[in-house]
Order: C-alpha cells, then structure tokens, then sequence
C-alpha cells in the first residue's frame, strides 16, 4: 500500500503545472526577424498598381469560404502549396494573398516560387490590411472584421517578426513569463487614459504595424473588440485560446521535446526580448 501511496505521489509530482511550466528557453525567446521588404508589396502600392491598369494577379490563398465571403475583384483563389502546379501564370506579376496572419508560411513559399520562375510578391498585411484601407472588396458578404482570431500554432509561427505587436491584457505576471516581450495594457473605463496606453505602446514600438490582443483565456473577444472601439488600432488580431491555451500549447511542445530526450531548463522572467515590445 504505501509503494502504491508513493507511486502515485511520484506521479502527480511528475506531472503537476510546476514542472510543466519549465519549458525550454527558446520556446519562450524571441529573436527578432525582419521581413523581407523585397518580397512585399503594400496595399497603397498594389492598388496604385491595379489604377494605371498594370498586369498583375492577386492569388488569394485563404479558404474558399473566407474568399466566397469577401476577397479582391479579379482575384483568384488557390491554395498556397498548389499555385507552383499552376504553371499558366508564370509570366504574370503575382500577389500573394492571405488573411495578414501567415506570413512565415507565405515568406518560405515565395522563394520556392521564385526559384521556379514565377514573379511573385506578398501582400503586406493580407486582406484584413486591404480592406481596413478602404480599398474595394467584392463577394458574398463584402466587408470584413475589426477582429480576427489567431491560433496558439500561427502566433507561435510569427512570432519572431518585428511587426507584431502584442499587447497584453491580462495584467498577470504569467504573461511576462511566457511572453516577456508583450506590452501590458490596462483596461479604464476613462477612454483619454486608455488611448494614451495605446499611444505610448505604438510609440515605442513604431515598426509594429500588425497588433495581437492577449487577454486569460480567449473568451472574451467583445472585451478586444471595446479597446479597439476606444483606440484607432488597425489590422488586430486576437489570440483564440487566451494566455492560457497559448501555455498549454507550449507545454505541449516542451513534453513533446522530453519524450524526445532533450532535457528542458528553467525560464526566468529576464528571458530574451526582441522586436516590437521588447527592450
């Protein structure tokens, strides 16, 4: 009985948040990446573009259900990975599309393009950036979202680029842990006090053109959708998890790394910071 008592001790030990919060420290660092301004296109310049009747073709590669809904007149849409099937539109300036939120994936799959011969830039930005610009939109339900949910998985992804900005809303010490490069912003009623947070943060941080909101648990998208009514903040994102989906994905990855036999190491709130936000 008491080997039974202390087996289950040992598990519990073993599997209890404490030791799941030692993570590895570059699950948690960020080293700042710049984007490559060869590879983007802007949308003030894409639509200049279209104005003087230049031959280019947007490829919008969200789902067919976000295009149906809304997406750019003329514009086709195909799956990022399948365009390099396409080989009719070599030849033809294209611009690649997504919501604004993908840009690693779509980075990696324009230099492949490229080494296959076709002429290919990103809009920076993607389509939530078009349309926030006022820029003409077509489709089923043409309009778009002051808000947009992201994965614990995209951010993950993007989070090395130095034009995010993450602003945190949860004024928990657990976010400086896990994401020590985010910008505490505390809700007021007092909406002068409140833009003044959000002033400052974009001051500090002027190369960040892409914000994501972070509040407890991803619940609470009507709180995100009133900072943005009471700020000028455009192109927002909103991590669909909170702070703590975003934890257990990297607990994920951080168990998934022992398994593989790579011993992880205590974080500290002093980890590396980097980009928009950090110091």
């Amino acid at each position: 009985m008491r080997f039974f008592m202390y087996m289950m001790g040992f598990i519990i030990l073993a599997f209890s948040p404490a030791l799941a919060e030692e993570l590895p420290p570059d699950l948690i660092e960020r080293t700042a990446r710049k984007i490559d301004r060869n590879l983007i296109i802007k949308p003030q310049d894409l639509s200049q573009r279209i104005e003087k009747g230049e031959k280019v073709m947007v490829v919008d590669v969200r789902t067919r259900e976000l295009f149906e809904q809304a997406h750019l007149p003329g514009s086709l849409n195909i799956p990022l990975y399948f365009i390099k099937t396409k080989s009719f539109l070599k030849g033809i300036p294209l611009i690649l599309m997504d919501r604004g939120d993908q840009y690693t994936q779509l980075e990696r799959e324009s230099k492949v393009l490229k080494q296959s011969g076709f002429d290919v830039l990103i809009l920076y930005g993607g389509f939530n950036a078009w349309f926030g610009q006022g820029y003409p939109v077509g489709g089923t339900r043409a309009g778009g979202e002051d808000i947009h949910e992201m994965t614990p998985q995209a951010f993950f992804a993007e989070r090395n680029y130095d034009h995010w900005l993450v602003l945190d809303l949860t004024e928990s010490q657990e976010t400086v842990k896990l994401i020590p490069y985010a910008v505490s912003v505390k809700l007021s009623s007092d909406s002068a006090r409140f833009n003044k947070q959000i002033k400052q943060a974009e001051q500090d941080n002027p190369d960040c053109q892409i914000v994501l909101m972070i509040d407890e648990d991803g619940k609470n998208p009507d709180r995100a959708q009133s900072v943005i009514s009471q700020s000028r903040l455009k192109n927002v994102y909103y991590l669909s998890t909170g702070l703590a989906g975003y934890k257990k994905f990297l607990q994920k990855m951080g168990g998934s790394r022992n398994r593989e036999g790579h011993k992880p190491k205590r974080i500290t709130t002093a980890a590396k910071r980097g980009g928009c936000g950090g110091s």
